[in-house]
């Protein structure tokens, strides 16, 4: 739900609960608290709660994340208004996970090979099927969706 990862490609999942456990014991079954996330994002967000709206985590059901976050390649950035994106990024390391960056850089060579195929084509009926793959690889339920999408369209893709 934080990474966008499968979740077998990094680690082992976890149910994570939003507002923790521990200071929320009202919530602990209750599922608009509850997320799948991989073992790294649940470790790294640990019991970490604040009642500071501004210092808050993302909850990716919730809140716009466009509105405070970006991709740049492989990373995530937040935006330079969003104590929010930054803290979130921060506290669940999502730009300096080794692990997570290489698997978005792979995901990105991918991509890159279908947009230059899109590209380069000029026969329209090719064009649209390499455009029917480009819209594919970013489809908003595979992984890494975010940083796909926001590859396709800086690589002028034109994303609905």
């Amino acid at each position: 739900m934080y990474c966008e990862c499968v979740i077998d490609d990094v680690s082992y999942s976890a149910v994570e609960h939003i507002k923790p456990k521990h200071l929320f014991e009202e919530l602990v079954l209750d599922w608009d608290n509850l997320g799948l996330a991989c073992s790294r994002c649940n470790t790294n967000k640990g019991r970490y709660w604040t009642d500071d709206v501004d210092l808050q985590l993302l909850n990716p059901y919730r809140d716009s994340l466009d509105a405070h976050i970006t991709f740049r390649g492989p990373l995530t950035v937040a935006h330079l208004h969003s104590t929010r994106g930054a803290n979130t990024i921060r506290k669940l390391k999502l730009s300096s996970r080794e692990d997570l960056l290489l698997s978005r850089m792979r995901r990105i060579e991918e991509l890159d090979v279908r947009l230059r195929l899109w590209h380069g084509e000029s026969e329209i009926e090719k064009k649209d099927l390499f455009a029917e793959d480009v819209r594919d690889a970013v489809s908003k339920d595979c992984e890494f969706s975010g940083v796909l999408r926001a590859y396709a369209i800086e690589s002028g893709f034109p994303i609905e």
